[in-house]
């Protein structure tokens, strides 16, 4: 009988702390982890510039989460905790969204660059060549067939370099648009310097318009 007391008081301590135990103390530790765990995938750039405050936010909750279990307080703990997973995977969404927007703008804007550097460039070539052509049918004096070679060869090799630009705008190399616009503006800057050192050809005057000589008026009876 002794030995049955005895083995009785010797397992009430355990008898007690497993009754104690609280039921949400490992379902909330086990949370917490995945909690951490779903925080640690918003360490991206994307996230940092885009979602920067949602994610601030899951952060917070994962510290309130762990707050609460300090505190014994496991049944809360597991409430927040167990949200957090999915409020990461909100956050990663919302900053793939906005990245795939803000991607998008560049290119547009890229793009609409191109198409005025381009635009610019074009203009810029077929205005040089015009003069070009008009110094060819009537070159001025000082501007011998020499001149005109040098003139015609630079603008045959700026024109080279124009066609290379369109094609590194049609590559699919990083950043081609962009790259492609820059080098459109510079060789627009080289060719209206051409077009602006070839003598200027003068202008045939107006013929001069005839004047009718007034009628007389004859004097009246």
């Amino acid at each position: 009988m002794r030995t049955m007391y005895r083995v009785a008081l010797a397992i009430l301590p355990l008898a007690l702390a497993i009754g104690c135990t609280d039921k949400f103390k490992a379902p909330a530790e086990a949370a917490i982890k995945a909690g951490e765990a779903a925080v640690e995938t918003l360490k991206t750039d994307p996230v940092a510039q885009f979602a920067a405050g949602p994610a601030k936010a899951v952060g917070d909750a994962l510290a309130d989460a762990k707050n609460r279990a300090a505190s014994k307080d496991f049944e809360g703990a597991l409430k927040v905790a167990q949200t957090l997973p999915g409020r990461a995977q909100d956050v990663l969404g919302q900053a793939a969204a906005a990245a795939q927007a803000a991607e998008e703008a560049r290119k547009a804007a890229a793009l609409a660059a191109w198409q005025d550097a381009s635009k610019a460039t074009q203009q810029a070539l077929e205005a040089a060549n015009a003069k070009l052509a008009t110094l060819k049918k009537k070159p001025p004096k000082g501007f011998d067939k020499k001149a005109m070679t040098t003139a015609t060869g630079k603008y045959a090799e700026l024109e080279g370099e124009w066609a290379k630009v369109g094609e590194k705008f049609k590559s699919a190399a990083p950043n081609a648009v962009e790259e492609a616009t820059a080098a459109a503006k510079e060789l627009a800057i080289r060719v209206r310097a051409l077009a602006t050192s070839l003598p200027t050809t003068k202008a045939a005057p107006a013929p001069k318009a005839k004047v009718k000589p007034k009628a007389k008026v004859k004097p009246k009876k």
